[in-house]
């Protein structure tokens, strides 16, 4: 696999974390777009329209499993945190 974004760490107080991707998951898309960088990740939860996030992702264990998030009405807070949390957290596959 050539693409993805790997979660290398999850704090208990993180997004990961909230909606239950473990550590060592690649997430491959949100929302259908192609995740490659944490930029990606921002970009597509920004552009989630209804406020919902549909992360796609491989296991550490290699299944395919499906996250969804509900942003509600805090986003920019939400992902502010994520930016400056989770590029700690990912590393490009």
């Amino acid at each position: 696999m050539n693409s993805g974004l790997v979660v290398s760490a999850v704090d208990p107080k993180d997004l990961f974390a909230q909606i239950g991707i473990p550590r060592g998951t690649l997430i491959l898309s949100i929302n259908g777009g192609q995740i490659n960088s944490v930029g990606d990740m921002i970009a597509a939860l920004n552009s989630a329209s209804n406020g919902i996030a549909r992360f796609e992702c491989l296991s550490p264990e290699g299944s395919r499993i499906v996250f969804n998030l509900s942003m509600g009405h805090n986003t920019n807070a939400m992902l502010n945190k994520i930016q400056h949390q989770e590029m700690a957290a990912c590393d490009l596959k």
